[in-house]
C-alpha cells in the first residue's frame, strides 16, 4: 500500500517537472518537509486502507443478504413442515427446543413479510401463546424476539 502511494507521489512529481531537470539545491528538502510529506504519506495510506475495509464489509454483507435470500426462497416449499417443527419443538421442555424454535418462527416472520402475509404469520404465533401460556421461558423468548 506505501510502496503504490509513493510511487504515484513520484509520478506526479515527475510529471510536475517535465523535462526540466532542477538543480541539486532544488532537490534538498529541510527535516520538517520531510515529516511533513510522511505524514501526508501516511494519512493517504490509511485513508485508502479504511476504503478498501468498507468496500469488503460492503461486499461481505451483500454476500450475507444474498445467501439469506436463497436460504429463504428454500424454505418456501417447505413452510408447511417449518409449522409443524414449530410445534413439535414447542411441544418440550428445553430451553435450546425454545431457541430452535424462535429461530424457526423468525425465519417464518421473514417469508410472511415477503409476501406481505405478516398478519396471518402474527396470528399463528398469538394461536402459539394461546396454547403455551405457562411456558413462561418460552413467552420471554417470544417477548425479546418482538412477537406479537
Amino acid at each position: 500500500m506505501a510502496n503504490r502511494l509513493r510511487q504515484r507521489f513520484y509520478q506526479a512529481w515527475r510529471a510536475s517537472q517535465g523535462a526540466q531537470h532542477p538543480p541539486a539545491a532544488a532537490l534538498r528538502r529541510t527535516a520538517t518537509q520531510l515529516w511533513e510529506l510522511r505524514d501526508t504519506l501516511a494519512e493517504e495510506a490509511e485513508r485508502l486502507q479504511r476504503a478498501e475495509d468498507a468496500r469488503q464489509r460492503a461486499e461481505r454483507e451483500r454476500q450475507a443478504a444474498r445467501q439469506r435470500q436463497r436460504y429463504l426462497a428454500s424454505l418456501v416449499s417447505r413452510e408447511p413442515q417449518l409449522w409443524q417443527q414449530v410445534h413439535t419443538l414447542l411441544s418440550t421442555t428445553q430451553a435450546a427446543s425454545y431457541d430452535a424454535a424462535v429461530q424457526l418462527l423468525g425465519d417464518l416472520r421473514e417469508l410472511a413479510q415477503g409476501r406481505g402475509e405478516l398478519s396471518s404469520w402474527a396470528d399463528r404465533v398469538q394461536e402459539l401463546r394461546r396454547l403455551y401460556p405457562r411456558k413462561t421461558s418460552l413467552m420471554k423468548r417470544f417477548d425479546t424476539a418482538g412477537f406479537p
